[in-house]
């Protein structure tokens, strides 16, 4: 080993403990959302996993792969959904730098590719973002990561060399899992699929099967996931949330390839610089994963005309796909050299330092339930009402909005802990019945999160069935985005009036 290489190993050491601490940092502080509430819900570590299969993950509108996986660890760390991300999406961390290695020591020549790869996608902000959130979506990035790592280093080695059996059988277990974590992006993930076999096409037909069947495997547990859930989808899914229009679907396109561009700069000015040290086989590569994007792309383009189901989320295997092309683009020889290296490690670090204070400033449910308890020290008998927002949407009395009902409920019991007060989760109003609102001298504190639809003004209240008397005073405390707070307390100039 050379002075040099052992210096290029602790930097990237360093490089990637800095930035695993600032992943964590970010996890363990950001606070919580309704969907993780409902991985909470479908992994409760006091229900037999039988149980949980026909009364839980039935009704969830994903497959059951990430469900059963999480139902493992949830008794084996605890209760707390920042501690579950932790280990959860950091096992997907390790196993991305994992896969990094190992197709690394298989293709040692390409190993520019695969260090510019894995940088990119670590300072693309989505991916911390997916890190701090206890769902499939990280663990999706990760397999197709993988995958695409695979892609190239079997449509870049030489025609003549088999696959080496732990590269191979890396590239096939990413394979299954990048289509079996979630419907749409499984979707996506087949066109992807496609690129490694057209790389592969007449050259060892062992490999073709073992990629073929990967891949068969996942489409087959997404189809019995799909076939088993369907029914209830079709009786209780009667209004959905997703309302992308095509022309949002456009702007979400466009919002890619600049996150994309944006965290690979340092990687698009190596492609410029040493542009002509790309090979044949590299850029046969890109042009194969390109229309991989566009057939995505347009893909997903016209589901959604026919029903809206594109959000950023569910487009992770098209920004992982554009960070490939980007790092292929940049492996030069020029990418080799340690001024290159110096400014890609600075950019990341400096990224993912910014893109971790962001993250970790976001309280979630919690930001609510602490400004609750502000005011509930104020008047400790203050009752305070959390309502399910569904209650402000276009169909309140939907049997969606009804079905996350225990979610809204258990995510505000859980937010509360321990701040000194107990919410009073009322159910959406089945009936034009008012019940009244204050009781007590203390103000009475109105609480609802994930306003996705926002609250028309003047219908916070008779929205979720709650009379508001003309002798009160009504205030907005917090109105984001996000949640809700109103408070409501006796009108002291009326009463002082009536005196």
């Amino acid at each position: 080993m050379t002075i040099t290489s052992a210096r290029s190993g602790l930097s990237t050491a360093l490089y990637l403990v800095a930035i695993a601490a600032f992943f964590v940092r970010a996890a363990l502080r950001r606070g919580p959302w309704l969907d993780e509430f409902w991985t909470f819900w479908l992994t409760d570590p006091m229900r037999p996993a039988r149980s949980l299969m026909s009364e839980r993950w039935i009704l969830d509108q994903h497959p059951f792969l990430f469900s059963a996986m999480v139902r493992l660890t949830r008794g084996l760390v605890g209760g707390e959904i920042e501690l579950q991300r932790v280990v959860v999406n950091g096992t997907g961390l390790a196993l991305l730098i994992s896969a990094t290695r190992i197709f690394i020591r298989a293709t040692p020549d390409r190993a520019a590719f695969f260090k510019i790869f894995t940088a990119i996608l670590l300072t693309l902000p989505l991916t911390m973002e997916q890190f701090c959130d206890l769902r499939s979506y990280f663990l999706e990035l990760v397999a197709t990561a993988v995958w695409l790592q695979f892609a190239f280093h079997a449509a870049t080695r030489d025609p003549e060399r088999a696959l080496a059996r732990l590269p191979l059988a890396t590239g096939c277990v990413s394979a299954f899992f990048m289509i079996a974590l979630h419907f749409v992006t499984g979707l996506e993930c087949l066109v992807l699929l496609g690129v490694a076999i057209v790389a592969l096409r007449g050259r060892h037909s062992a490999e073709l099967a073992w990629i073929a069947g990967a891949g068969a495997a996942g489409c087959l547990l997404l189809s019995a996931s799909a076939a088993v859930q369907m029914p209830r989808w079709r009786t209780e899914l009667d209004f959905r949330w997703i309302m992308t229009s095509q022309s949002d679907l456009l702007q979400l396109y466009k919002n890619l390839l600049l996150a994309s561009g944006w965290a690979a700069v340092p990687a698009l000015g190596a492609a410029i610089l040493g542009r002509a040290g790309s090979d044949t086989a590299t850029i046969r590569y890109q042009k194969l994963l390109m229309i991989a994007i566009v057939v995505t792309g347009g893909l997903l383009f016209l589901l959604n005309l026919i029903q809206p189901i594109a959000v950023a989320r569910y487009m992770i295997p098209l920004f992982v796909a554009a960070c490939s092309v980007f790092a292929a683009g940049a492996a030069s020889d020029w990418s080799k050299s340690v001024p290159f290296r110096a400014v890609m490690i600075a950019w990341s670090v400096i990224a993912c330092w910014v893109t971790s204070n962001e993250i970790a400033a976001h309280a979630g449910w919690y930001g609510g339930a602490r400004e609750i308890s502000r005011l509930v020290a104020q008047c400790p008998s203050s009752r305070v009402i959390a309502v399910n927002a569904w209650a402000y949407s276009p169909r309140p009395a939907s049997r969606a909005a009804s079905r996350e009902q225990v979610i809204f409920g258990a995510g505000y019991r859980r937010a509360a802990r321990g701040l000194g007060f107990v919410p009073e989760v009322i159910e959406l109003p089945k009936s034009q019945i008012l019940m009244p609102l204050l009781i007590g001298s203390c103000p009475t504190i109105l609480w609802a999160e994930h306003m996705y639809w926002a609250a028309k003004k003047g219908s916070e209240f008779t929205a979720v069935g709650l009379s508001v008397p003309p002798d009160v005073a009504v205030t907005r405390d917090l109105a984001t985005k996000d949640n809700l707070i109103m408070i409501v307390k006796r009108n002291q100039r009326l009463e002082a009036a009536a005196q």
